[in-house]
């Protein structure tokens, strides 16, 4: 298994090589390929969720050299992502969520690092935010 910040152009590329050898049709580009993912520890994949970009650092030509590269090798290629869950870092970040959006109980966030977006309970932020 690969940790949060071990996902690059080339450990990609490498498991797709892999799988594409092994028959396989879909590949899937799991948690860890946006900025600050791994932050605080090897297993963190909840830093960086709600950026919905990949981590320029590791990826500074973006992700579609990897759909490319897995077409050419007989496979399709998938995204992970989980778009109701997102860090607390990254909300009021402009173009990101808003704090409007969460879930909380008695006011506060369930966990101190991620927040739930519930879809459809505040439509006029969303309004909002959607221009």
């Amino acid at each position: 298994m690969r940790t949060a910040r071990e996902w690059t152009k080339a450990t990609v590329r490498s498991e797709i090589n892999r799988t594409s050898a092994l028959g396989i049709e879909l590949f899937v580009l799991d948690a860890g390929w946006y900025p600050g993912a791994g932050t605080n520890g090897p297993f963190d994949f909840e830093s960086g969720l709600g950026t919905w970009m990949a981590d320029p650092d590791r990826f500074p030509n973006g992700l579609r050299p990897l759909v490319q590269f897995a077409h050419e090798s007989g496979m399709k290629f998938g995204l992970w992502v989980e778009p109701d869950r997102i860090s607390l870092e990254t909300i009021g970040q402009p173009g990101l969520a808003d704090a409007a959006w969460l879930a909380t109980r008695d006011g506060f966030n369930v966990t101190d690092s991620a927040g739930q977006i519930c879809f459809g309970t505040e439509p006029r932020s969303v309004e909002v935010y959607s221009g």
